[in-house]
């Protein structure tokens, strides 16, 4: 039987403590208590990969508790670790792998409002697509979110629902240098964030469409094919099922 991190909230405070669940074994194929849990971890943080760990079971390790550990598929190759930011990180995304692919199989990533995702990216070339983060929608190239660097070098961040919201990094990111990316969405607003500094920001007053497609780390589908591969080297990548404010994004970039 699996077990599942929960945070109980005790009345009268602003504190808590945590609880072991159980969970049916078909609610989860690893176990949560695989991972090392640090009883500070903020619970709204949904996905943590460290990319600290060695890759060659075809498992990046998901440190935020809830066991969103990304896979490799069987057959196809990984990416492979290098120095990152701090400590590991993933580089070598193949042209024709999907990344780490994350199951959501009980839709805890299935961000509706609001949310952060965040990463520390190194990117190689422009050119061409570079996706980081992209949840899966549908069988075409629809996506529920992502954030992307496009061929042109600018950074984009986009959710689908009854309408699509973008925001854009206008100016052309630096490649070959570490830069921490974060996008965030209030229910009001999406906005970017470079280095913990706010550089874009868009309307987007609306709910997010989902399905049962996965959430891909360092590429994108396109009818069912992989494209868009990350190029360069990725690192701390993490989902907050909350919108991080600037200080607290300067306290993910210190590694909090």
């Amino acid at each position: 039987m699996w077990q599942r991190l929960t945070w109980v909230a005790l009345l009268g405070c602003s504190c808590g403590r945590y609880r072991f669940d159980a969970l049916d074994d078909a609610a989860r194929d690893v176990a949560v208590d695989d991972v090392a849990i640090d009883a500070q971890i903020d619970p709204s943080l949904r996905l943590w990969l460290k990319m600290d760990d060695e890759i060659s079971d075809r498992v990046a390790t998901d440190a935020s508790g809830y066991g969103h550990h990304g896979r490799c598929p069987p057959t196809d190759q990984c990416p492979s670790q290098t120095m990152g930011y701090r400590g590991g990180g993933l580089t070598s995304f193949s042209t024709v792998a999907p990344g780490l692919q994350i199951d959501d199989p009980i839709d805890e990533l299935h961000l509706t409002t609001p949310f952060t995702l965040a990463a520390w990216v190194n990117f190689a070339a422009a050119g061409t697509i570079s996706a980081v983060f992209e949840k899966q929608l549908g069988a075409s190239n629809a996506d529920s979110y992502e954030l992307e660097m496009d061929a042109t070098g600018t950074l984009n961040c986009e959710i689908e629902g009854a309408a699509v919201g973008t925001a854009v990094d206008v100016t052309a990111f630096p490649l070959n240098a570490w830069t921490h990316i974060a996008c965030t969405h209030d229910g009001q607003q999406l906005r970017l964030y470079r280095d913990g500094v706010s550089v874009s920001a868009s309307g987007a007053a609306f709910a997010i469409t989902y399905d049962a497609g996965p959430l891909i780390i360092g590429s994108d589908r396109t009818g069912g094919a992989p494209v868009n591969h990350f190029n360069g080297v990725l690192d701390d990548v993490r989902i907050y099922a909350r919108a991080l404010d600037a200080s607290e994004l300067a306290a993910v970039m210190a590694g909090d």
